[in-house]
């Protein structure tokens, strides 16, 4: 058996005793992002393709969760699945990666190890796209790192279809797959590589490109190659102010029948538009927003992890010595099309997962270099130490996540007064109110008081707030500080 099958099979098994520790913990953990998806899922198992179309949330991933639901799987649970076997899927990917750039076995070995251990709590945790995007992204750094992928036409197809399923993962897939592939393309003939088979990829690449976005451009009634990217840049602007659409401080009702809320679809939402080309004004805002982002990116990337910086500076410095290495070219070249594409608008942690794993690997290549050039053993307890001090793989062993499960036993309380109908919310808590409506299947129309457009039947009223109404509470919780009326 090979060596990369046998660690790899022990990765499987750190993965799998992982997930068999935590599961439990997050079995019930709940997001709106994830409630969207997953109703979208089921519309598509349902054949309501027309309002399983979405331009907010790319398609693929609850394609993915499509086969679990059909057989009947409870939806959450399909959707746990469904990540795990993603993450199943990018420890693969970076099996590959890591036996490809790094020659030590011992540093194959702790590296793979390190990143089974972080890509099964990375499944659990959130109910997200973003480990489909780093897997489709080390998959098509894969493909690129191969030379022979200039000389294959399979390969080449491949890459067109990894980089389109990208796009169907997240609207940001497109121009960050455009971008890689225009730099990959320079490289070779700034080395002098020929590149016979490429117009293949770009081919196939458009065509599975261009059905989606006539699907979506159609719905909407005008071009686009995904909403999401108008709504972000809009929230993040100097008139909305971080105010989410479906915080406006009005009822709105769900897009379509079988929705849960608004968040279902955010292309519908009231945004405040803005151009940073309108003013100068709006150029500066643009400006600092820019480098406020990039504060974000060094604190989630670098300031908890004190190494970071030096292996990303020993990545160009390398580059500039093994210019042929066109696999730790295209590495770096991913990390800087990922963060300065996000800076542009708006960055979370989970946009930033492939930055980290990617860093990951160029400390161990670092390590791996030195073992090269210096043969000294005593660089093993570098190693041990980088990965302790850097990223720490026992932190993803003892934090227990009871809240879900708590909240998950409220919303069973609350099933028991047999709710139907619209609900409202006030004094805050909209996520918390989404979770209770997608466990207990309700409509829910956001958070006011003011009932004149829609029919309400219930409010759920958090944090103590006072309401203007008699309204006789029909349940309370203390700890929650939650109580439902039933509105008269």
């Amino acid at each position: 058996m090979p060596n990369n099958i046998k660690i790899f099979l022990l990765n499987i098994f750190i993965f799998i005793l992982i997930v068999y520790i935590n599961f439990d913990s997050y079995r019930f953990s709940i997001n709106p992002d994830g409630i969207s998806y997953i109703s979208i899922a089921q519309k598509y198992v349902n054949w309501d393709f027309d309002n399983a179309i979405n331009g907010y949330w790319g398609p693929f991933f609850s394609w993915l969760m499509c086969p679990f639901i059909y057989l009947g799987i409870d939806p959450l649970l399909s959707a746990k699945l469904t990540l795990l076997l993603i993450g199943l899927m990018v420890l693969w990917e970076l099996n590959k990666l890591i036996f490809f750039l790094i020659n030590d076995r011992f540093i194959q070995i702790g590296t793979l190890v390190l990143f089974s251990i972080i890509i099964a709590k990375l499944s659990l945790k959130t109910i997200t796209p973003d480990i489909l995007f780093v897997y489709l992204s080390l998959k098509i750094i894969n493909l690129l790192a191969n030379v022979n992928l200039l000389n294959s036409r399979i390969d080449s197809i491949k890459l067109g279809v990894y980089g389109a399923f990208l796009y169907l993962t997240k609207s940001f897939g497109l121009p960050y797959f455009i971008v890689l592939f225009l730099i990959y393309i320079l490289y070779n003939y700034s080395q002098k590589y020929g590149s016979r088979f490429l117009f293949l990829g770009i081919l196939f690449f458009c065509l599975i490109s261009v059905i989606w976005i006539s699907l979506i451009s159609s719905k909407y009634g005008y071009f686009t190659i995904g909403t999401s990217g108008k709504y972000n840049h809009e929230l993040v602007g100097p008139l909305q102010g971080m105010i989410h659409g479906h915080n406006s401080g009005y009822l709105i009702r769900p897009p379509n029948n079988s929705a849960i809320s608004a968040w279902e679809d955010p292309s519908y939402l009231s945004m405040k538009h803005w151009s940073p080309f309108e003013s100068i004004r709006n150029l500066k805002y643009l400006y600092i927003k820019v480098y406020k982002n990039f504060v974000i990116i060094w604190d989630c990337l670098f300031e908890k992890n004190s190494m970071s910086l030096s292996f990303l500076i020993f990545g160009i410095l390398y580059l500039k010595r093994k210019k042929d290495d066109i696999g730790f070219f295209v590495l770096v070249c991913s990390f800087f099309i990922l963060i300065f594409g996000y800076s542009l608008v708006l960055v979370e942690d989970r946009y930033l997962w492939l930055g980290k794993i990617i860093l990951i690997i160029l400390g161990s290549k670092l390590i791996d270099i030195f073992l090269i050039e210096f043969r000294d053993k005593f660089i093993y307890i570098i190693f041990v130490i980088f990965i302790f001090t850097n990223f720490n793989p026992l932190q993803f062993l003892n934090k227990k996540n009871t809240e879900s499960i708590n909240f998950y036993n409220l919303s069973l309380n609350i099933k028991k007064l047999n709710i139907r109908g619209n609900i409202a919310c006030a004094g805050g808590n909209y996520n918390e109110t989404l979770y209770l409506s997608y466990f207990n299947s309700y409509r829910f129309y956001g958070e006011s008081t003011n009932f004149a457009l829609y029919k309400i039947n219930y409010l759920f009223v958090w944090n103590n707030a006072v309401i203007k109404n008699n309204w006789i509470p029909i349940f309370s919780n203390d700890y929650y500080k939650l109580k439902i009326y039933k509105v008269m």
